[in-house]
């Protein structure tokens, strides 16, 4: 994160100063708008006390509609009080007097009436004392019970919640002496006058008593109620009886038969009766409670048309009129709601009493089986009964009820009908004010559009010059109630869109705020919280950018001392002149794309450096950040602030003047920071900022100079999370930059001063960036070397590697290194290096030479295996080379060097590597592994091996020509076969008889001499090896010899060996027969030496061919004297005559293999 970056997202947290509830998309603080009502919920951030600013608002908006009224009400209470006093000061101790004198009298009544039972216990008057006691009793017991009431309550207000616990039963009313005088009367006085007064008592003081007294008093009360309705069914009393009963029964859930009770008092009972509202009412709700909806209705209706004749001639309604508003709108909304199943076809399927009654009234209004909305509900009532003058309260009370049971749509809908039937109506701001409640926190998805819309269509509907007003005229309490509502749906409106805009962060939104605050102030000049407002204003036209309209009217609001939000517009005001540079120009740190360049100067490096001309914008600002350094405010929170960020109002305008090249002045602002406020981020970014302005200048010296100096600040911006160490290890990263810088310089002056300057460097900043530290190592080895100081120079090469061994600078010097070694004859020290270079770059171009010279370098250690390994890692690992397979190949001599069998498990890898690339190479493998199954013992394997030589031979002879090696290999492999056949051709066994001895030597062995005579010629044609082609000649002499000598060595038969002259005329004729093969065999031996001559070659079978000769004719084939005889192949044919060899071995002795080179081999590095 750059540091101006960090510096304006910390200025945009904290310049609040205190500010409450900050919300804005561009982390800008902001004062949220006090919501208004519905907003409340949906300002984001809303605190306690802007809740209670706002009620305290909303409050004065009221009492400013009603003052006039008010204060009326207010002077006729006072009024009312005064006379109350009055009346209580002049009458309350007489009235104090009459009641003690009242109850005095009673209890003289008492006495008198129990003296006169004792004295005239049953007398035709007894009775009538009796129920006259019974009823005084009444009354002391409701006084007692009073009484003991009165001092629980005192004694519980006294003690603890847990000693409230240890009190027993709270007191229960007596009245046991009246209903034993109310049961003496029934029992002794049959035909007593009063007797249904008798009963209605019983039943009711056992309606009043607990049951702790009398456990059975509640069925005793309806007993006694039931006589009095049977008995005396036209007693006034039994109107009281059926309504008790009525009472019992709806409370025990049998609400038919109370139905029946409450229908018995409506009907008996006349329009004077207090009972008869009562009564109607339980009547209409037992109805609904039974789902008869049109009973129910019809009840209702009764009672509401009742309650207005009451009103008519009383001037005052039913006590039962607003339970029967209440009932009747629940009812049509139960209706409705059941009418809903009537759109499905099945709707019979689950049918219930509810949904058939419901049905039932809408039948009966014409209006069919159809579902119907509480609207219509109301409406096809009232279309069948007649329209009624309250019809107004029961819709009124329809909405009312619908938007208690979250039926906002419906609500909605009723409350726009009232609207629209009765547009004069003095409550339909109230209406059109609960329709936009609901739209917040009613409907099922919030529509806050909607919500507003509802608000601005009240302000439209129900302004002053609206026909609603007109019609309202007299009516103050209504027109100062829509005013108000006008000027808080406005208000409202534009505090809504404002909390949205703090939800959505939208710029847009935040502007159509500012347009509704601005519309506001227009139409309300006068309002009490004008200034706020404005100030909420200004807070959205600045979290909507519009800052320059935004610091208008901040800048108004300073005018308007002694509020909060003066000194939040002062630096509102800043925070709008900083938006309006970031706006404009971007980051800060940056140079306007369209600064003007006011004069330009030449830098100590030479080059030409711009100053820049600052716009009135950033002088505008500078004067703003200027001004919050000398500002005061009285608010502590926010006075706390400003001094917690003076380090920024000193900072920007220093950072503009450096920005724009004016480096004195922002170096002198600079330093002001760091002195006045050393520890804060800040003074860091100030002291980085003059290091970096005598960058820009080329001052090298400057740059050392500072970065040194600030460096050793221990606590330069102390108060940042890095840390002055931090902070330190910055500017010395910066002098070691410097430093760094200053030897690169001399390197175009003095190669060897600038190699020691880098060293000083290396010691100097050892935790300098290490691409520095690297640069530095190698600069200076390079500089030596240029200043010809090449061991030095080397010996900091090797430690540059050592330390660095993968950079992309180590390759060459690896090889550097390692040819340098090797120069010196420190071969062990040139491998290391070698395989490193591969080892760290095995892409490098310089990795195959590498690999193979560590190899070739092995070769003269004598690590077999490790060149072995090197040279087969040379073809394996890295990409195909030219010499991919000469190389491998010198793995293979490398291997026989260390071991047969992993010799054996190299030449099968080679094979399968390069099956075709070199014949001569191919051969040799498969003829080392024929050989070495021979040498282990392994005939089968070794015969399998001798045929896959021949197999391919053939395969590569028909790719191409083969080389002397791969012929001799083939020749070798087919000359076994004809030494085979050879050493069974010398086998002699000769037969006894006559006939059969002529036919073995002229028959039976010339066969098996054809057969030796054709492969000496197919070995000759094919192989065209002169070692091999020599031995086909030897073995073909040598057969014609050995037939020679088969003739001269035969047996005689017994019966001519017997006879001298027989015997010797028969070794005449076998001589005769002998010689000519005798003379054939020498003719081709001398062939052969003849071949040798021209060849200039000679070979084993050239010197086993002499021996031969000289075996026959040891005066012409003299053999070679011994110290001249050679041991393997030899170039050149031998001065020495044949060898005195026997006759050849079954198996040929093997071919030498070719000594491993010690050179590299051709095409290598």
């Amino acid at each position: 994160m750059s540091p101006l970056h960090r510096l304006t997202r910390r200025l945009t947290l904290t310049l609040a100063l205190g500010l409450p509830a900050v919300a804005s998309a561009q982390d800008v603080p902001l004062i949220n708008p006090p919501p208004a009502g519905r907003n409340a919920e949906r300002v984001a951030g809303v605190t306690a006390e802007e809740m209670a600013a706002y009620e305290a608002a909303l409050a004065r908006f009221r009492e400013r509609s009603t003052e006039f009224s008010g204060d009326a009400r207010a002077i006729v209470d006072q009024i009312e009080r005064e006379e109350r006093a009055e009346l209580d000061f002049a009458y309350g101790p007489l009235l104090t007097e009459l009641e003690v004198e009242q109850r005095r009298l009673r209890d003289e009544s008492i006495r008198r009436f129990e003296a006169f039972l004792v004295r005239y216990p049953s007398t035709e008057y007894s009775a009538t004392v009796m129920f006259r006691l019974a009823d005084l009793y009444f009354d002391v017991a409701g006084e007692d019970y009073l009484r003991e009431m009165d001092e629980r309550t005192a004694l519980e207000d006294r003690l603890t919640m847990e000693q409230r616990f240890e009190l027993p039963p709270p007191p229960a009313k007596d009245l046991s002496r009246s209903i034993a005088l109310y049961r003496r009367i029934l029992a002794e006085y049959p035909n007593f006058e009063y007797t249904d007064g008798t009963l209605y008592m019983l039943g009711y003081c056992y309606g009043e008593t607990s049951t702790d007294i009398e456990m059975d008093a509640e069925e005793l009360s309806k007993g006694y109620y039931e006589q009095l309705v049977t008995r005396f069914p036209e007693s006034r009393l039994a109107i009281d009886g059926n309504f008790a009963l009525g009472m019992y029964h709806f409370d025990n859930y049998n609400v038919k038969l109370a139905l029946e009770h409450f229908r018995k008092v409506t009907e008996r009972a006349d329009k004077e009766h207090a009972l008869y509202d009562r009564g109607m009412y339980m009547l209409a709700w037992s109805q609904y409670r039974l789902s008869d909806y049109e009973g129910a209705f019809d009840t209702f209706t009764r009672l509401l048309d009742f309650s207005l004749e009451y009103y008519k001639e009383s001037g005052k309604d039913s006590n039962m009129k607003p339970d029967a508003l209440e009932y009747l709108a629940i009812s049509m909304i139960d209706v409705a709601k059941n009418s809903e199943s009537f759109s499905d076809p099945n709707w019979r399927k689950y049918s219930t009493d509810p949904l058939m009654s419901s049905g039932q009234l809408l039948a009966a209004t014409g209006y069919g089986l159809n579902p119907a909305g509480p609207i219509q509900v109301f409406d096809l009532w009232f279309n069948k009964v007649g329209r009624r003058e309250y019809e107004v309260e029961v819709i009124k009370t329809l909405a009312a009820k619908l938007e208690e049971a979250s039926y906002a749509e419906d609500a909605i809908a009723t409350y726009e009908y009232i609207q629209q039937k009765w547009p004069t109506d003095p409550e339909n701001p109230d209406f059109q004010y609960r329709i936009s409640q609901l739209y917040i926190s009613g409907v099922a998805v919030r529509d806050d559009a909607a919500a507003d819309a509802a608000l601005a269509k009240l302000g439209e509907m129900y302004n002053d010059d609206s026909a609603w007003a007109a019609a309202n005229r007299n009516n103050p309490d209504a027109l100062a109630k829509a005013q108000a509502y006008q000027e808080q749906s406005l208000y409202s409106v534009a505090t809504g869109l404002h909390a949205r805009a703090q939800q959505t962060g939208s710029v847009a939104d935040y502007s159509m705020a500012a347009d509704r605050y601005r519309e506001y102030l227009n139409k309300f000049p006068f309002a009490n919280q004008y200034y706020q407002t404005q100030f909420y204003l200004a807070e959205a036209l600045f979290s909507s950018e519009r800052f320059e309209e935004a610091i208008v009217e901040y800048d108004a609001l300073l005018k308007v001392p002694g509020e909060e939000w003066t000194e939040a517009a002062q630096v509102r005001i800043f925070v709008s002149w900083f938006n309006l540079l970031n706006q404009r120009y971007g980051d800060l740190q940056k140079l306007p794309p369209d600064a003007v360049v006011e004069r330009t100067e030449e830098t100590k490096s030479g080059e030409q450096r711009n100053i820049y001309m600052l716009s009135d914008l950033h002088k505008e600002f500078i004067k703003s950040a200027d001004a919050m350094k000398t500002a005061s405010f009285k608010n502590e929170t926010w006075e706390t602030a400003r001094k917690e960020n003076l380090s920024v109002y000193y900072y920007l305008p220093a950072q503009i003047y450096i920005v724009h090249g004016h480096h004195e002045e922002g170096r002198k602002r600079m330093e002001e920071v760091i002195t006045l406020y050393r520890r804060t981020i800040e003074a860091s970014y100030a002291a980085n900022y003059i290091v970096t302005s005598y960058i820009a200048e080329g001052d090298l010296e400057n740059v050392a100079k500072y970065s040194a100096y600030y460096r050793m600040m221990t606590d330069l911006g102390a108060d940042e999370r890095t840390g002055a160490a931090a902070l330190a290890e910055t500017f010395g990263n910066i002098e070691a930059d410097a430093q760094f810088k200053l030897a690169m310089k001399l390197k175009e002056v003095d190669p060897l001063k600038a190699a020691k300057a880098f060293e000083d460097y290396l010691v100097q900043y050892p935790k300098a960036p290490d691409v520095n530290l690297k640069s530095a190592l190698y600069n200076a080895a390079n500089q030596y070397e240029i200043g010809g100081k090449a061991d030095t120079a080397n010996e900091l090469f090797e430690r540059f590697i050592n330390k660095y061994p993968k950079d992309e600078l180590s390759p060459p010097l690896y090889f550097r290194i390692a040819t340098n070694y090797a120069s010196v004859l420190e071969l062990n020290k040139s491998v290391e290096y070698y395989e490193r270079l591969y080892k760290n770059f095995p892409t490098s171009p310089d990795a195959p030479a590498a690999l193979y010279m560590a190899g070739f370098l092995r070769t003269g250690l004598g690590d077999h295996k490790g060149a072995a390994q090197n040279f087969m890692t040379y073809v394996e690992k890295l990409p195909p080379q030219p010499d991919s397979e000469a190389v491998y190949w010198l793995a293979g001599q490398q291997w026989q060097l260390v071991g047969d069998k992993e010799a054996l498990s190299f030449y099968r890898r080679y094979l399968q590597r390069f099956p075709d690339s070199s014949p001569d190479h191919v051969m040799e493998a498969y003829h080392f592994i024929a050989k070495y199954y021979e040498r282990t013992g392994d005939k089968r394997a070794a015969e399998q091996a001798w045929k896959d030589i021949t197999t391919n031979y053939a395969r590569l002879a028909a790719k191409g020509t083969l080389g002397p090696k791969a012929r001799n290999i083939g020749a070798e492999a087919a000359f076994r076969d004809m030494q085979v056949a050879y050493n069974n051709f010398i086998k002699v066994s000769y037969p006894k008889k006559d006939e059969d001895l002529i036919k073995y030597l002229l028959e039976d062995k010339p066969k098996e001499f054809a057969a030796i005579t054709q492969m000496e010629l197919a070995l000759i044609t094919t192989y065209q090896d002169f070692e091999y082609s020599s031995a086909a000649l030897y073995i073909s002499g040598a057969t014609f010899i050995a037939w020679a000598d088969m003739f001269y060595k035969a047996p005689a038969p017994p019966e001519i060996a017997a006879d001298e002259d027989l015997l010797a005329a028969y070794r005449e004729e076998l001589d005769k027969l002998g010689r000519p093969a005798e003379d054939k065999g020498i003719s081709r031996l001398q062939a052969n030496l003849q071949k040798s001559k021209d060849e200039k070659r000679a070979s084993v079978w050239i010197d086993k061919t002499i021996a031969m000769l000289n075996d026959r004719d040891p005066l012409n084939y003299p053999l070679e004297k011994a110290e001249v005889r050679g041991q393997s192949t030899a170039s050149v044919l031998p001065t020495a005559g044949p060898l005195d060899m026997p006759v050849p071995e079954p198996v040929v002795t093997p071919a030498t293999p070719a000594p491993a080179p010690t050179t590299p081999a051709p095409g290598t590095p």
